[in-house]
């Protein structure tokens, strides 16, 4: 059974900066710190397919440019799904909602389930405030 977690923030740029931006787990870094991700494959128009990091693996499953995106993520233990949705405030803010619906995989993966649930929830909001954060800048 899936845990879901929800978090939202309004960021000071358009859907498509956004969408750009967090797309690429290189630089918006919503699934892994960048310095974790060892392969990125991207299809011909140049939409993320799919990545790798050191700890697991994501596949993008849905992606509607530059209102939302879908991602399955795997590491040991649980499977994640992401689902970000960019939904433009005004002119010049988006708002950035993220659901993430925590599967736990084994047995290990249940017993830790909470824990793992507490952590993954602090991450996603950390990494949303890194992306105000990085729009604030310009």
């Amino acid at each position: 059974m899936a845990d879901t977690i929800r978090s939202s923030i309004e960021v000071a740029a358009k859907p498509a900066e956004v969408y750009a931006f967090v797309e690429d787990p290189q630089g918006g870094q919503l699934f892994t710190l960048a310095r974790e991700v060892t392969e990125v494959q991207q299809y011909g128009g140049g939409r993320i397919k799919s990545f790798a990091t050191r700890a697991g693996a994501g596949q993008f499953t849905v992606q509607e440019f530059p209102q939302r995106y879908e991602v399955e993520y795997h590491w040991p233990g649980y499977r994640a799904r992401y689902e970000v949705r960019l939904d433009p405030v005004s002119e010049t803010a988006t708002r950035v909602t993220i659901d993430v619906a925590l599967q736990p995989q084994s047995f290990r993966g249940r017993v830790l389930a909470s824990k793992t649930r507490f952590e993954l929830k602090g991450y996603v909001n950390n990494r949303l405030a890194a992306l105000q954060q990085q729009f604030k800048q310009k």
